[in-house]
Order: C-alpha cells, then sequence, then structure tokens
C-alpha cells in the first residue's frame, strides 16, 4: 500500500520498484511491467560480494534462497536485461521504454 500511495503522488509518467522478491511477495499483481535483470551466477556472486563487503559463500547462500523467485522471474517477466558485460544495457533499456 506505501508504494501504491508514493506512485499516485509522483508526476512522472512512470515509477520503478526493484524487489529480488517481486513474484512471491505478488508486487508482480500491482505493476504494468516486470523486467527482469540476468546475469551469470559467477558474475552476480563477483558483483554482489563487491557491493555487499562479504564472502561469495555468503552470496551463494542468498542466491540459492531466492531459487523460486529466480524461476518465476525469468518465466514470468514481461522483458529481459542481459546484464552479463556482453551487452549494452542502455540500448536494451531504451528498447523495453518504447514498447512500455
Amino acid at each position: 500500500q506505501h508504494f501504491l500511495n508514493w506512485c499516485k503522488k509522483q508526476k512522472s509518467k512512470l515509477v520503478f520498484i526493484e524487489s529480488a522478491i517481486l513474484f512471491t511477495s505478488k508486487f508482480n499483481e500491482i505493476v504494468d511491467s516486470t523486467i527482469f535483470i540476468d546475469a551469470p551466477q559467477e558474475i552476480r556472486i563477483q558483483r554482489a560480494s563487491l557491493r555487499d563487503n562479504t564472502t561469495p559463500k555468503a552470496i551463494l547462500a542468498r542466491i540459492n534462497n531466492q531459487k523460486d523467485e529466480e524461476l518465476l522471474a525469468r518465466t514470468h517477466a514481461n522483458y529481459t536485461i542481459n546484464n552479463n558485460n556482453n551487452n549494452l544495457i542502455i540500448p536494451q533499456l531504451l528498447s523495453i521504454l518504447q514498447n512500455i
């Protein structure tokens, strides 16, 4: 409810919510479109370890706890952005935004 109230106060045409558990928390039911950000597990572990200043083992445990969510996102998201160091992110995002 807090998110919906916040959305109503925004003046922009688009608002975004980031959630590692978007589908299992049912937040996907209150948004118009969903975007899954995909990256190989090795890259995700490396990035999260640096960002959170924690061990790869701890990050892997977190990833394993979210496996169901990842499967739901992969199969139900409206769009996917490949964040794998080989694809530019901004062109992918711009393409998605043109379709929303």
